[in-house]
């Protein structure tokens, strides 16, 4: 079992969405190709939240993308079915009613996860891993 999670990177430095699915399917094709019994799971980009920020400008490149965060993470998921990868949404259980990463799980920089975040992360893919088996 291989577990992937890229594309946040990509928004932050105004990579297109097309460029990104396309890097993302196609190392899933390679992964395939090369491990052909492993399972290979997704994962949804997270949300960011500019107002929990605490003067991190190396990570301010970051904020006010989520719709493009929604955009790569729906693409992914269309995606899955065909190209043989299991989508993992993490997204809907990170997001506030505005779109942005919930404080709740947050470091101060606002992209990063706290500990209550990784716990969650970490219960989500373990119902995924045991539903995928």
């Amino acid at each position: 079992m291989l577990f992937i999670s890229i594309g946040i990177n990509d928004i932050a430095k105004d990579i297109s969405t097309q460029v990104t699915v396309d890097n993302i399917l196609e190392l899933v094709k390679k992964l395939k190709e090369s491990s052909p019994k492993t399972k290979i799971l997704v994962h949804s980009i997270l949300p960011t939240n500019a107002s929990n920020r605490l003067n991190k400008d190396e990570v301010k490149s970051h904020y006010n993308k989520n719709d493009k965060v929604v955009e790569l993470n729906r693409i992914s998921e269309q995606n899955s079915q065909q190209k043989d990868f299991i989508f993992i949404d993490l997204y809907s259980s990170f997001n506030d009613t505005n779109g942005n990463l919930k404080l709740e799980f947050a470091e101060k920089d606002g992209l990063h996860l706290n500990a209550h975040g990784y716990k969650l992360w970490s219960d989500i893919l373990k119902r995924n891993v045991l539903q995928s088996q």
